[in-house]
């Protein structure tokens, strides 16, 4: 992973930019050398540096995983508004690169975790977020993705929302 920290943005890059390298792709965390910025505005220099760098050496912005760095809810009021308009700016600037996002910090010393991360997961899915860490056998979570995306209009005609139905996938457990 690279960030806004330190010189290793300068050493990860470079080896990217070779030809032999040229399928590689990197998550890049929105901090830098101050820590994890607390608003958006500052998360948002820290992602214009990392494309500065990115143009610098010739790296697609599709070969890049955004990393907004979701904190606890429950230690920032405004962390939801936060997060979901760091992720929809960056969207919006840069329709074909990854944003991705460790959905379960948002829920980090909360009750009822899964209930928050679902509710998290479909806003910043509506944001812009394509990709996220997450428990990949939580059902629930499954479901939320599909119905997601069907509401979102990126599944036509709601094929991947039913054939995942139909294959046991989200939906009452078949026995």
């Amino acid at each position: 992973s690279v960030s806004g920290e330190g010189d290793k943005i300068d050493t990860i890059f470079p080896i990217m930019a070779k030809e032999e390298n040229k399928d590689w792709e990197v998550i890049a965390l929105l901090s830098d050398n101050t820590g994890i910025p607390k608003t958006a505005d500052d998360r948002l220099k820290v992602f214009k540096f990392i494309m500065e760098k990115a143009k610098e050496y010739n790296i697609a912005p599709s070969r890049i995983h955004i990393d907004p760095l979701v904190e606890m809810l429950c230690t920032s009021e405004d962390g939801i508004a936060m997060n979901v308009e760091v992720i929809s700016t960056i969207r919006k600037q840069y329709p074909d690169i990854h944003i991705t996002a460790a959905i379960s910090n948002i829920s980090f010393n909360l009750p009822v975790r899964k209930l928050i991360n679902c509710c998290f997961l479909t806003l910043a899915m509506n944001a812009g977020l394509d990709s996220a860490i997450l428990d990949p056998v939580n059902r629930d979570m499954l479901g939320h993705i599909y119905a997601t995306e069907a509401l979102l209009g990126l599944d036509d005609y709601c094929m991947e929302y039913i054939g995942a139905y139909r294959e046991g996938l989200i939906g009452p457990e078949k026995k």
